[in-house]
């Protein structure tokens, strides 16, 4: 009986502890907005344990791919029936730098796309492996239109200035730049400009989501902004909290640069585009949410593409008391990773 008593006693204490902890995070504090919750269908459908450190990677005709920092030459292929992933074998021609961390994955037609972060590309279809270079030019999170048009988020000098910008590349014998868009600062122009890029086929526009502003920006393919998303929240300038930092390498070469600290405010984590709809998990509470509700749920706010309007928002609860990390929408299925469980849910709004 003494040990029962114990048991309920440490359990409450553990979430009461949770639940304070929520109320004092910054992002779970009053934000003076309310969401217009709505009650969808959503039902489980499949769930997959994955290894650790595995992530969604994008979403082909073959089915979900999903990458593994441990080999991200691998690509593990997840179909409809959601059984053991199928192992796909990339093999990057000569002169790909495979000693960077990062590699991003995309798909158009026949032709699979491989980026890193050091100005490279690989386009690899069955009867041909192409490898593209632009020297000294760094970019990620890779959107393709066509196997001839790539649309990349990079790194940039302007005036002497770190800035990052959306960038359109035309390949054909060789890679070029054909148009840049800088994305506008408010700070430091990298952190309070960080973000996630993403082409819609459906609508042929491309969306740029901020992780530390309430904005997303929609945008032709030729990189001319067509309309600004203003999220439910009202942070319009990024709260972060940046420290210097300086590295001495073994050369003895002095590196300046900025890291940002755990007490910056991230209003957006990831996005989704299908249905004509924008899904955006947002990291904020709303003023109608209890602090248990927050903790337990992740909170989809809904988006209208063709006006930008605010539609409604849904949650996606916890699965095995993990909350979703990367998801995405497709037609009337929702794809979520929790922490590395990939589940499959029906959908219906």
């Amino acid at each position: 009986m003494k040990r029962k008593f114990i048991t309920i006693l440490l359990t409450t204490f553990g979430s009461v502890l949770l639940i304070l902890a929520v109320l004092w995070n910054d992002n779970s504090r009053a934000n003076n907005f309310n969401r217009k919750f709505i009650q969808p269908q959503i039902k489980f459908l499949n769930g997959l344990e994955l290894e650790y450190n595995t992530f969604l990677s994008c979403n082909t005709e073959q089915g979900v791919w999903m990458q593994n920092r441990s080999n991200p030459f691998t690509i593990f292929s997840i179909g409809d029936s959601f059984k053991q992933p199928k192992k796909i074998s990339f093999f990057p021609p000569k002169g790909f730098n495979l000693t960077r961390v990062n590699y991003d994955y995309g798909q158009v037609d026949s032709s699979t796309f491989i980026t890193n972060d050091v100005g490279e590309i690989v386009r690899l279809n069955k009867f041909e492996s192409n490898f593209y270079s632009i020297p000294n030019h760094r970019f990620d999170s890779p959107a393709i239109l066509s196997k001839n048009t790539v649309f990349v988020r990079s790194f940039a000098k302007v005036n002497s200035e770190d800035r990052l910008e959306i960038t359109k590349i035309i390949i054909n014998d060789s890679a070029r730049i054909q148009k840049s868009y800088i994305l506008p600062k408010q700070i430091d122009g990298i952190f309070c400009a960080d973000g996630r890029l993403r082409y819609d086929k459906e609508s042929a526009k491309l969306f740029y989501m901020y992780y530390y502003r309430g904005e997303i920006l929609c945008l032709d393919t030729n990189l001319k902004v067509l309309y600004k998303v203003k999220t439910i929240d009202t942070v319009r300038i990024a709260k972060l909290s940046l420290t210097d930092n300086l590295d001495v390498s073994h050369t003895g070469t002095r590196n300046h640069g900025r890291s940002l600290r755990r007490t910056s405010i991230m209003v957006n984590k990831n996005f989704s585009i299908s249905n004509n709809r924008l899904y955006i998990d947002s990291d904020l509470k709303a003023d109608n949410q209890s602090a248990s509700d927050y903790l337990n749920n992740s909170s989809i706010d809904v988006y209208s593409i063709k006006t930008g309007k605010y539609l409604h928002s849904f949650d996606i609860g916890r699965y095995k008391g993990r909350k979703i990390g990367q998801f995405f929408v497709e037609k009337d299925e929702i794809f979520a990773l929790h922490q590395n469980i990939l589940v499959k849910y029906s959908f219906n709004e």
